[in-house]
């Protein structure tokens, strides 16, 4: 059953950053935020924010009602390589965690992501995906929020 599990995880990453890289190349580098729901069981929401159009934050879900199988908070650069952090939070704003590495140098085309799998009831309200940038002036900007509302 352990080995199922894996490969499932496997697919659902794989299955995020292809819609993470889709969602880049199909907006024409969209600065706004473009919100796609792929399945009933599938909560994907992306945007760029302030990156210019160089880094994708997206927020994805695999769901239930309020049954949380599996999320994953990420970021994809496009342009320009980019030292990041993602992270991703509940409704109620706590912290669910980060990347395990911490700050990232990203090159183009990849993507830094924080997996979650929770397998139970959580509580109904907005998850999101939050993309920190580490500037060479030691400053760490804000520069993409993602969220998907669980319904409830």
């Amino acid at each position: 059953m352990k080995a199922q599990r894996s490969l499932s995880l496997r697919a659902w990453r794989l299955v995020a950053t292809a819609a993470a890289a889709a969602t880049v190349l199909g907006s024409g580098l969209y600065a706004g935020t473009t919100a796609i729901a792929a399945t009933p069981d599938v909560l994907h929401n992306c945007t760029t924010g302030s990156s210019s159009g160089n880094v994708n934050t997206c927020m994805n879900i695999r769901n239930s009602g309020t049954t949380i199988t599996d999320a994953i908070a990420s970021a994809t650069v496009v342009s320009s390589a980019r030292t990041l952090l993602v992270c991703m939070t509940k409704p109620n704003g706590l912290q669910i965690g980060c990347d395990p590495t911490g700050w990232t140098q990203v090159k183009v085309g990849k993507t830094l992501s924080f997996e979650w799998s929770p397998d139970t009831t959580e509580p109904a309200g907005s998850y999101c995906a939050y993309t920190w940038r580490q500037d060479a002036d030691g400053s760490e900007p804000l520069i993409g929020k993602a969220c998907v509302s669980l319904p409830g």
